[in-house]
């Protein structure tokens, strides 16, 4: 039950992250080029550094704000976003895989069945 409730709290702040970003970048943004990885990196590598750097003192003037004054902060903050930084990237085209050879002049032994001829 506390997992659920921790997957329901890490959705409800990604979606809170991909609209500041589509009011702040334009509605495609927010979709296809956000790379989820990227995202998830951010958020799991910064707050560390940055609440021993700083302590919970500078987060105190968020809980004072109303709702549209935290909005706004949002699609402030995210208009300072490196684009390019944060965006998938595309694979190139895959290899074809070699081709293999067949098992019949070679067929598979198991280990247990070489084990228990030598036994």
């Amino acid at each position: 039950m506390v997992g659920f409730c921790v997957a329901l709290v890490a959705y409800n702040v990604v979606a809170l992250l991909k609209g500041a970003l589509r009011a702040a970048h334009g509605a495609e943004y927010g979709e296809e080029p956000l790379s989820r990885y990227y995202l998830t990196l951010e958020v799991a590598q910064v707050p560390t550094g940055r609440e021993s750097a700083l302590g919970a003192e500078p987060w105190e003037i968020f809980r004072q704000l109303s709702l549209r004054e935290f909005a706004t902060t949002l699609v402030a903050i995210a208009q300072r976003l490196d684009t390019k930084k944060d965006t998938t990237h595309k694979r190139g085209p895959q290899k074809p895989p070699p081709n293999q050879l067949s098992g019949k002049r070679q067929p598979h032994v198991s280990t247990a069945r070489i084990l228990a001829s030598r036994g």
